[in-house]
């Protein structure tokens, strides 16, 4: 096969896509993030929804993968936005708080930072104040 073959071959594969379908109850996502090998949602009512590889517990459940988008029982409040990272997932909730799971502890973690407008993640967190300034952080250990 041709160099130029493959790329377009590539296209293909990058072009298909998976229906999930209604995520949990006939609620629709509002906000959705993936991470390096897990995705998240939150949900139209604030609760979240994870899938994907829980290596890491970065699902917010104890111990398994999941093919299908799966309730995250772990925040009890609203959230407004999610960032899901390489290993760790945080949420911004509604009164501008952060609480991540993850980095192998299905556990959640208040993070000890200002009030955020929104977060953002990668191989680690930053959030950005009303104000403008940014903060970030490797981990919930590091709070």
């Amino acid at each position: 096969m041709s160099r130029s073959h493959l790329q377009w071959a590539s296209l293909l594969v990058l072009a298909a896509c998976t229906q999930l379908g209604e995520p949990l109850d006939g609620r629709t996502i509002r906000q959705l993030d993936v991470g390096a090998f897990h995705t998240c949602a939150v949900l139209d009512d604030g609760s979240l929804a994870c899938w994907g590889s829980n290596q890491d517990a970065s699902l917010g459940m104890p111990g398994r993968n999941a093919t299908r988008p799966a309730r995250v029982d772990i925040v009890s409040v609203v959230a407004r936005q999610v960032a899901a990272g390489t290993t760790q997932t945080c949420a911004l909730l509604k009164g501008g708080s952060v609480v991540c799971w993850g980095d192998r502890t299905a556990a959640p973690t208040l993070i000890d930072t200002p009030r955020f407008s929104e977060i953002s993640a990668g191989a680690f967190f930053c959030g950005r104040t009303a104000r403008g300034a940014a903060w970030c952080w490797r981990s919930a250990s590091d709070s």
